[in-house]
């Protein structure tokens, strides 16, 4: 997986999730639940909260290791020299 992946599936879940709150417009305080794909897999159904709080995450997790990566080859260069 990569990050755009990450962030075009999280920009997916929102754009639907405006959608079916456009279209079922109901005051009980259901929880929309949908099925999220990782690697064709099917992981169950969540919760549309849930699916964007993993996403997020996702996201982040791969801002840390691009972070590290250039750290790491900051001291690379600098034991080099």
């Amino acid at each position: 997986m990569s990050k755009s992946y990450y962030g075009t599936e999280l920009k997916r879940l929102r754009e639907d999730k405006k959608i079916k709150a456009k279209e079922f417009k109901e005051a009980s305080g259901k929880r929309l639940v949908q099925s999220l794909i990782v690697k064709r897999e099917k992981l169950g159904n969540m919760p549309c909260e849930a699916q964007d709080k993993v996403l997020q995450c996702a996201l982040v997790t791969y801002d840390l290791m691009e972070s590290l990566v250039v750290r790491i080859e900051e001291i690379i260069e600098d034991g080099q020299k």
